[in-house]
């Protein structure tokens, strides 16, 4: 991880089971969370990952917390962590230069990507519940970051998770429960990064100057 922190400048998501907890008091919850974070941030300073001032930027939404909604392995399930992940992406990046109004507007081709549970009907409802799917507060930011790139990082098969699993080929690298984050994996991930996309439709900018394609 902090190979891959060093050679590419990126920052991190928390979308793991250490940002909530099965207990239904929620003042345990919050507490319990809270610590449970905070172990992580603090292992990642040891490791010199993080520096004092350094925090995750984010924490996605635990989708587990709805009730009466498909759950994965059923075939329309959009609350698997695959879910969680590209929902965070969808309401909290933009491609550089860029505001989130104009990223979301009638003529983004954004606009028709919709990986939302069945409890909301369109992208600005989902805004409403950002404290409501969340043990570790609100996860939707109040201000985007501009995403250039991205990875997930993961041992479970998220590429066949839910409706969208697929949307991540090419963002995705798998380690095994077993042996953790590998060099090899690290490598992987950095040359995921670097790589330009093969996308003709793709709304992400690849280097200064270099226009988004198919866009004046």
């Amino acid at each position: 991880l902090k190979h891959i922190v060093s050679k590419s400048g990126a920052k991190i998501v928390l979308s793991s089971t250490w940002r909530y907890t099965e207990e239904n008091t929620n003042a345990v919850r919050v507490r319990y969370t809270e610590e449970n974070t905070n172990a992580v941030r603090e292992k990642l300073i040891q490791a010199g990952i993080f520096t004092e001032e350094d925090n995750f930027i984010g924490h996605t939404a635990h989708l587990g917390m709805l009730e009466s909604v498909p759950y994965f392995p059923t075939c329309n399930s959009h609350v698997s962590r695959t879910d969680e992940i590209l929902l965070w992406i969808k309401c909290n990046a933009v491609p550089r230069g860029c505001t989130r109004e104009e990223f979301m507007d009638d003529v983004s081709p954004e606009k028709a990507y919709q990986p939302l549970p069945s409890v909301v009907s369109n992208t600005e409802e989902l805004f409403t519940k950002g404290k409501e799917w969340s043990m570790t507060g609100n996860w939707i930011l109040d201000e985007p970051v501009e995403l250039e790139q991205f990875i997930v990082i993961d041992d479970l098969p998220m590429l066949t998770e839910g409706c969208y699993g697929k949307s991540l080929k090419g963002h995705f690298i798998h380690t095994n429960m077993k042996t953790g984050l590998t060099m090899e994996h690290g490598r992987a991930a950095v040359s995921n990064i670097y790589k330009s996309c093969s996308n003709p439709d793709c709304l992400l900018v690849k280097g200064e100057g270099e226009e988004v394609p198919g866009k004046n």
